[in-house]
């Protein structure tokens, strides 16, 4: 993705390389980073959260094994 901001407050982006056979830059656009583009035009990016932790199911216990852990 290529970012251009105007000398008059335009803002326009466009994907690919610009060129004969793509899109012509208007007059008085200039090229500039997206962190530049994100801050004339006030994007603001916020990052995505944190997965949650996957937790494991408890194992099931059987009758049989509940009255061998109490000594039965």
């Amino acid at each position: 993705m290529r970012y251009y901001l105007s000398e008059n407050g335009g803002a326009m982006t466009v994907s690919g390389d610009p060129g004969p056979f793509g899109v012509t830059i208007p007059p008085g656009y200039r090229e500039v980073t997206e962190e530049e583009y994100n801050a004339a035009t006030g994007v603001e990016t916020v990052p995505l959260p944190p997965e949650p932790p996957e937790e494991e199911p408890e194992p099931e216990v059987t009758p049989a094994q509940a009255r061998r852990a109490k000594g039965k």
